[in-house]
């Protein structure tokens, strides 16, 4: 049977009872949900399997931890993204303070978001790719050097 997701500690306890390797609190999983919700999208969970739906529709799609942690680093780029342009074209002291107060808090954000990103495959595959090109770039330096 579906059962709605809308507080971390549902999600917290989905995430401990799947024996998935992933470190979670309950503020990033607030943050998660928070996320989803801003994007009007609705998180449940049937058979051990995550589903994500529009809030104003009723077809559902099947998604990882993984691709839920990606749409909620994505959401908060996004506002990231506006907010800074925003905070850029700010006429007078006190926008120019409200939009600086939002861009604090949606950088606070994207640390917490990506401290679980880093735990994701695509964080895992990122991180490997960035090891690689380092490796490569060392070994080209110390043959440069070597001449």
């Amino acid at each position: 049977m579906e059962q709605i997701i809308s507080d971390a500690q549902s999600l917290l306890q989905f995430v401990e009872q799947t024996d998935l390797l992933m470190q979670m609190d309950s503020v990033q999983a607030n943050l998660l949900l928070s996320e989803l919700q801003s994007s009007k999208k609705q998180l449940s969970e049937e058979d051990s399997k995550l589903y994500v739906k529009e809030s104003s529709d009723s077809v559902r799609t099947c998604i990882t931890i993984d691709e839920l942690i990606d749409i909620a680093c994505e959401s908060n780029y996004e506002k990231l993204v506006g907010t800074r342009q925003k905070n850029k074209r700010s006429f007078g002291l006190d926008q120019y303070l409200s939009t600086s107060r939002d861009l604090l808090q949606l950088q606070q954000q994207e640390v917490i978001l990506h401290s679980l990103f880093k735990q994701t495959i695509y964080g895992k595959n990122m991180m490997q790719v960035v090891n690689q090109y380092l490796t490569r770039m060392q070994q080209n330096m110390s043959k440069r050097q070597a001449r």
